[in-house]
């Protein structure tokens, strides 16, 4: 199902669109000989520096991996790693793509499954001889992440960025996307019988690698058992389920919902995190595929004069997404400039065209947007009525 990075893939510059297109171009040139390495034909060629050769314009924000199945069928993997805001140009790198028999294409790293094969991405990736880890402690986090403890003798910093290195590779890079939280690194022992147990750990990481995925992979289990059991779009929001903030907002500030007053919200826990600006995935707060985001309109409007207006409009906008199947109502808020309303949406593209109908409905004139909850897109602003600018900021 499409979700929120789809739908600004679909979104992208003229030049995003060219550098990608001239990517494929040249990757068409390449693919025999990478093919003929991964067979065992070329071992001279190297499959890293060919498609950094490749990359052009791409290469800053976009990384290239290879993948082989147990088939001999090849991926090529197209990520933004970690750096969100650029999900959507991997995205789009993917929908833009050729076909070619023996490929795939995704822009998320699978878990690598053996150890022997997991410990040399883990070297690779950390650019290092070896795993300085000695282990790994999974902690239930905030806002619904997995928190890790990394233990080693080397650099604190260094053993934080492997222990990263290490959950994606053996959970996959959707895993690492979605759940990792905090990443600190433990004290070292000053007992002297510790510190060679910790070496010979590290010397043959085999020996906790294991056990630290099946921990991660429980924890993230609770975690996933733990999401609402129904869909937004199939229940009411009602106020004595509802939670409320009630906030101080910096005058003046138009960016996202920061000059909300007053929050009702029957998902605290999402509202939580993003009021401390935690990383967002959807999938961690719902089990349904539903994308939160919220519709935020520049009070002014006769409809929207007084703060309870905005209850009203909620109202109104929940019975449209839900009957016709397409999300639901999960909170709403008065701003000093603005008002707000958190949806969750299971179809964006259909989503929009109902809120567009219920807000022209109701009556709302003044400049309106939605905006985004997922990680990366906080600043992307799609305008939902006439005249509206991309984003408040650009307002006069």
């Amino acid at each position: 199902m499409p979700d929120a990075y789809d739908f600004w893939a679909a979104r992208i510059t003229s030049r995003q669109a060219a550098l990608i297109d001239e990517f494929w171009l040249r990757f068409g040139d390449i693919r025999s000989r990478i093919e003929r390495h991964f067979r065992g034909y070329a071992p001279n060629v190297n499959p890293d520096a060919e498609i950094a050769g490749v990359l052009g314009g791409l290469s800053d924000d976009l990384a290239c991996d290879f993948e082989v199945d147990t088939h001999g069928g090849l991926t090529l993997v197209i990520s933004a790693e970690l750096r969100h805001s650029r999900r959507p140009l991997a995205r789009a790198a993917l929908a833009r793509g050729p076909e070619f028999p023996s490929w795939r294409f995704s822009d998320l790293r699978a878990p690598i499954a053996d150890l022997s094969e997991a410990v040399q991405a883990i070297r690779r990736r950390s650019r290092a001889d070896r795993i300085e880890l000695s282990g790994i402690e999974t902690r239930r986090g905030a806002h619904r992440m997995i928190d890790l403890g990394a233990r080693g003798n080397g650099d604190g910093d260094f053993l934080g960025d492997q222990a990263g290195i290490v959950f994606s590779v053996l959970l996959g890079e959707e895993a690492d996307q979605d759940w990792l939280g905090e990443v600190v690194s433990e004290p070292p022992s000053s007992s002297i019988r510790m510190r060679s147990l910790l070496r010979k750990k590290a010397d043959d990481p085999t020996l906790w690698l294991e056990l630290f995925r099946n921990e991660a992979t429980a924890v993230i289990a609770e975690l996933r058992e733990e999401r609402p059991e129904r869909p937004y779009a199939e229940h009411r929001m009602r106020v004595e389920h509802m939670a409320s903030f009630r906030l101080r907002p910096t005058p003046g500030d138009r960016a996202r919902r920061r000059d909300a007053l007053l929050y009702q919200s029957r998902d605290p826990k999402l509202v939580a995190a993003r009021l401390a600006g935690a990383r967002i995935s959807g999938r961690r707060f719902s089990r349904f595929g539903e994308i939160p985001c919220g519709v935020k309109i520049r009070r002014g409007s006769p409809t929207l004069a007084e703060p309870e207006d905005i209850a009203s409009l909620g109202m109104a906008v929940e019975h449209a997404l839900m009957e016709a199947g397409v999300g639901g109502l999960t909170g709403r808020a008065s701003g000093l400039e603005h008002s707000y309303l958190d949806i969750a949406l299971q179809h964006l593209e259909r989503g929009i065209d109902v809120l567009r109908d219920v807000l022209t409905e109701e009556g709302i004139v003044t400049p309106t947007w939605l905006i985004f909850d997922e990680a990366g897109l906080e600043d992307c602003y799609h305008p939902l009525m006439p005249q509206t600018q991309p984003t408040p900021m650009d307002e006069p």
